[in-house]
């Protein structure tokens, strides 16, 4: 092959580096947009409830529970599609949550880092039999979009138990 050759497909090969970087990172801010506006909405539900109860209360009437049931049940839709577009941001990330901890961890790892506790392994072009298991451990009322800093477990608690119990097995294998 010769020298212009090879330059050509460098070329060619930068090219459509900065394409597919392109190409997710304009994937990654329309996600990050949808999960703003769905924020946005949740945001403008609790008012309406809020609204709709203090004036009732103003009024001296009793609420009508079939609204604000419904309200409710809109937010807790949107909080399984704010998951699912969190799910989709982190693996174009190639990041994933720990199953125990809820610490971001890379998609590749097999234990956390944070807590140390086995991985769930994806298997990318697994067989179509396959099935997958996910364990979600977000609760739907604390969905928050993860960032690359965040590695903090979802209900903001430790779980000191499972650390002890992880570093406890370590200590036991090394003397052992």
């Amino acid at each position: 092959m010769g020298f212009f050759d090879q330059i050509g497909k460098k070329a060619v090969e930068t090219v459509q580096g900065a394409k597919d970087k392109t190409s997710k990172l304009s994937t990654e801010m329309k996600l990050k947009s949808q999960f703003a506006d769905k924020k946005d909405k949740i945001i403008l539900l609790y008012n309406e409830i809020g609204k709709e109860i203090y004036s009732n209360y103003v009024k001296g009437i009793e609420n009508n529970t079939d609204t604000i049931n419904h309200k409710c049940k809109e937010i807790s839709n949107i909080n399984e599609e704010l998951k699912g577009i969190n799910k989709e941001l982190l693996a174009l990330k190639n990041i994933k949550v720990c199953t125990s901890c809820g610490a971001q961890v890379p998609a590749n790892s097999e234990f956390c880092p944070k807590c140390g506790v086995k991985q769930i392994i994806v298997v990318e072009n697994a067989p179509q039999d396959a099935t997958e298991v996910l364990v979600d451990i977000v609760p739907s009322s604390e969905v928050t979009m993860q960032n690359d800093t965040d590695s903090n477990n979802s209900s903001g608690e430790s779980n000191n138990s499972v650390e002890n119990n992880t570093f406890e097995n370590n200590e036991n294998q090394n003397n052992g």
